[in-house]
Parts: C-alpha cells; structure tokens; sequence
C-alpha cells in the first residue's frame, strides 16, 4: 500500500537551470510477506552539475520494521553490504519502505536563474527559503 509520496524539496540541483526534483514515498506491507532485492545509484555519490550548476541530492532506502518507531537502512536492518544494491530481504505485514529517488544536478550558475521562476519554485514548495537565499540569491518576503 502507498501511504504517501511527495516530490522532496531542495532535491533538484540548483543552477540557472534547476535539476529535476526526486521524489519520496513510503508503502506499507499489508499481506504476505515480500521478498525484495534492489539495484539502484545515487544514495553517497550526488547526482553532478554542469558549468557552475550544484549537485541534485541523493537518493535513499529506508526500513521501519512493525512496531519499531524509528527508520532504518537496510544495511542496519538487515545486515547487508549495500543499502542501494542487496537481494533476498523479506518485508513482512505492517513493515514499511521509504524510497527516496535522487534529484537532477543543476546547469549553470545557480545566480543567473530568472528571478521570477525562483519565486515560483519556493512558492511551490520546489526549493527551501534557505535554497532561494544561499543559492540563488534571492531573499524570500
């Protein structure tokens, strides 16, 4: 079951041209258990930029077994090697994942982004205020 699923703010690589953003969601095991493997990039190495762009953010896996209140990697979890590439752990009913993809490197010089789509992506919720100050400049009203 998909609980949620957002796109994660500050994500997209700032630059003139901001990277895409990542996105997080969570799902929730609701019958049999689940035998699950993954293969996937991006969780310690960012996502790089272009000609003066910054660094999109980083993906990531994460585990709250039933009951237990706090997240975990899966390498906690489970004990594997990797959090990003492992095979054969089972989730069971009321286990839940967090999948968080990474964001896009930005392309160009963050302070060269028109200002007005700036606004737009703090307006909606692309980009932090703390982003469109020390990034991009701009200091939010």
């Amino acid at each position: 079951q998909v609980e949620d699923i957002a796109l994660s703010r500050d994500s997209g690589g700032p630059g003139r041209f901001r990277g895409g953003l990542g996105f997080a969601k969570t799902l929730r095991v609701t019958g049999a258990e689940i035998t699950a493997s993954q293969c996937t990039d991006r969780h310690r190495i960012r996502p790089w930029a272009l000609f003066g762009g910054k660094e999109g953010g980083t993906g990531s896996t994460l585990i709250r077994t039933a009951g237990e209140a706090g997240w975990q990697t899966v390498r906690e979890a489970f004990g594997k090697t990797s959090s990003s590439k492992y095979s054969n752990i089972t989730l069971r009913p009321g286990d839940r994942v967090r999948l968080r993809v990474p964001g896009g490197g930005g392309y160009g010089d963050p302070r060269q982004r028109d200002r007005a789509r700036v606004e737009e992506d703090l307006r909606e919720g692309y980009i932090s205020a703390a982003s469109a100050r020390d990034d991009y400049g701009l200091e939010p009203d």
